[in-house]
């Protein structure tokens, strides 16, 4: 199922790595910024909220998105 995205220039694949990398960077932000002795392992309630705050973000930078594709 494509992604659609209202600019033009941006192609599906680029948005699917930049929200995968989005993800990334805020697992490792929660691992970093765990207590260094017991570091918590994310919950999958944690990794969705990553998801959405990641989805929104780009939302934010590249306008209208579908939102069925938000799972990419």
């Amino acid at each position: 199922m494509p992604i659609k995205i209202s600019d033009p220039t941006y192609t599906d694949g680029q948005f699917g790595n930049e929200l995968r990398i989005g993800v990334l960077e805020k697992l490792l932000e929660h691992i970093i910024n765990s207590n260094k002795i017991n570091i918590r392992i994310p919950r999958q309630d944690d990794i969705d909220e990553m998801r959405r705050q990641t989805f929104e973000e780009l939302k934010r930078k590249y306008g209208k998105i579908d939102e069925d594709n938000k799972g990419v």
